[in-house]
């Protein structure tokens, strides 16, 4: 099970972007995990010791509280290949388009697919879009890869499934009509098409929040105002509680609806 899990493991990691091999991940993971653990259960032996726990509870109470944040250590160790992945493939998916569309106004110059990479390679700002590409010319100045196999290599590392295709789309026109121009063609107006998908559907969604905003920020404080002020005036005893009220609404409830609005539009935009 455990050998299993690793597997997997690596195979997440190999296209996370990270800049170490998984075996110096591991050894230092092990490092930490063993450290942590130690460092937790000499500090809790030692809280235990002031708060004057007897013997017998304060190994026990180490003990757990120990190995409850190790494991915690552990469950963050192994997610953050998970994480940076996630993070990678959204970046490169949100930046491929420009690199797709410098590679088609290189290929309209009859350059070959080394050197426009190389050129795009010089000039990407993505790091992990890069990255990727600086491994192809690595592959084929250092370790002497064609371009073929180099292309494959860099494809089963791409976290992004849309650049594993433009990669794939590479290799089979290299095989066959080397006529890259009709390929970055065909693959940006693909990503503009996408693009303009991603739009519609962040517009809806921005109105949807819209007229949450409103529902919930002007509409709904109003009602609760004018229904609070017209109890505190017709009760005798509910003076001081309309107003309490009616501070609490407005502000401590707008402020916390508002900035959870903020934070859900932030979660929908990306800022190229």
């Amino acid at each position: 099970m455990i050998q299993e899990f690793l597997t997997e493991l690596e195979g997440i990691y190999k296209k996370s972007g990270l800049t170490r091999s998984f075996e110096e991940y591991i050894s230092a993971g092990r490092l930490i995990l063993i450290t942590g653990f130690i460092a937790s259960f000499l500090i809790f032996t030692f809280l235990h010791n002031i708060f004057r726990v007897d013997g017998v509870r304060n190994l026990l109470g180490s003990l757990v509280i120990s190995v409850v944040s190790t494991a915690a250590i552990a469950v963050l160790y192994a997610w953050y290949p998970v994480y940076n992945r996630d993070l990678a493939v959204s970046d490169i998916n949100r930046n491929l388009l420009n690199s797709v569309t410098f590679m088609l106004m290189l290929s309209k110059g009859g350059l070959s697919i080394e050197r426009i990479i190389e050129r795009v390679a010089e000039s990407e700002t993505n790091e992990y879009i890069s990255a990727l590409l600086n491994k192809f010319l690595v592959n084929i100045k250092v370790y002497g890869f064609n371009p073929q196999e180099s292309l494959q290599d860099i494809s089963e590392r791409s976290p992004s499934e849309l650049f594993t295709q433009l990669l794939n789309g590479i290799v089979t026109t290299t095989q066959t009509t080397n006529d890259f121009s009709a390929l970055f063609e065909y693959e940006s107006d693909v990503l503009l098409q996408r693009k303009q998908e991603e739009n519609e559907t962040l517009l809806n969604n921005i109105g949807f929040l819209s007229e949450i905003y409103v529902t919930l920020l002007v509409i709904a404080p109003l009602l609760m105002i004018i229904l609070l002020t017209t109890f505190s005036f017709t009760s005798n005893n509910s003076g001081s509680g309309g107003i309490n009220a009616l501070n609490l609404v407005v502000f401590t409830g707008i402020p916390i609806i508002a900035t959870i609005i903020m934070i859900l539009v932030d979660m929908q935009v990306n800022i190229d």
